[in-house]
């Protein structure tokens, strides 16, 4: 006779398998979703960057959050400022003060100062307006960092370049047969020969204001407003183009698009420090205006 105790101790010895939990998907948090969505837009701005640049030793600085359209219309408010208190505005002066036929030199000057100074007010005040809905824009978009001392040193260097190329391009003018560059300089000479205050007035407007005004613009927004849709080197070559363009010095295109170019570079090289392409500006405005002034 089988005991009943001795088939307990059987079932005892069984073991007995546990239902296996299923894995839980674990849910992101926002705050997770947020780090990989910032790191993918990272990567894709990187991998942009990179395929872009095509090989050259710098990277586009800028993420530009606008589009042609706004470009386009930005640049065509700033022509239109510049052509009206740039190109005419001694003009309009010299309607007003009744002496039309023949200014003064030092209040001609004195009118150039003040009317690039009431420019950049009003070229600062438009991108202000313009780029108000973008705000606040990430670096380094019109970014002035002075203790950079890289970036002065690029700029430095840029001006020894910006000489060597302007000078390049005008003697290529000089084989084609151009003769705008005296014709362009002749109205600077005659001011330079005055001496005081009118060379000081020119003096201010040419090294200080014009340069700080035109890469506020031109490096500052219209070539990293470029780089959304061109590779760098287009960019600088299609903004140089467009610089030397809006001059209206038919003549003189070939070294203003160098020094054009050369500008585009420096910024480029500076990551986006406008302190760079100022300082490669002021340092060519001073040696072109010296050499005008040494002639004289």
């Amino acid at each position: 006779m089988t005991s009943c105790f001795s088939r307990r101790g059987n079932f005892s010895s069984v073991a007995v398998s546990e239902p296996e939990e299923e894995p839980v998907e674990k849910i992101p948090s926002v705050e997770e979703n947020e780090v990989e969505n910032g790191n993918a837009a990272e990567e894709a701005n990187s991998e942009n960057n990179e395929k872009l640049t095509k090989g050259v030793p710098w990277v586009v600085p800028w993420v530009v959050p606008w589009d042609g359209g706004m470009t386009a219309l930005v640049t065509s408010k700033y022509l239109v400022l510049w052509f009206i208190l740039g190109i005419l505005g001694v003009s309009i002066v010299a309607q007003l003060r009744g002496d039309a036929s023949e200014m003064p030199a030092q209040d001609k000057a004195l009118a150039v100062l003040a009317l690039q100074s009431l420019e950049s007010l009003a070229v600062v005040s438009l991108l202000r307006s313009s780029l108000k809905s973008y705000s606040p824009l990430p670096e380094p978009w019109f970014k002035y960092n002075w203790a950079d001392g890289r970036a002065v040193l690029v700029g430095l260097g840029g001006a020894v370049g910006a000489v060597v190329c302007v000078g390049a391009a005008s003697a290529i003018n000089q084989l084609i047969g151009n003769v705008g560059e005296a014709v362009a300089s002749a109205p600077v000479s005659e001011l330079v020969q005055n001496g005081g205050l009118t060379a000081f007035a020119l003096s201010t407007s040419s090294i200080v204001i014009a340069p700080a005004l035109e890469e506020f613009f031109w490096r500052g927004f219209f070539l990293p407003s470029l780089t959304r849709s061109m590779a760098p080197l287009t960019a600088v070559a299609v903004s140089g183009i467009v610089f030397a363009l809006v001059h209206c010095q038919p003549h003189d295109f070939l070294p203003l698009a160098a020094l054009g170019g050369v500008l585009g570079l420096v910024a480029l090289k500076a990551d986006g420090n406008l302190v760079a392409p100022t300082i490669t500006h002021v340092g060519y405005n001073a040696v072109v205006l010296l050499a005008i002034s040494g002639e004289h």
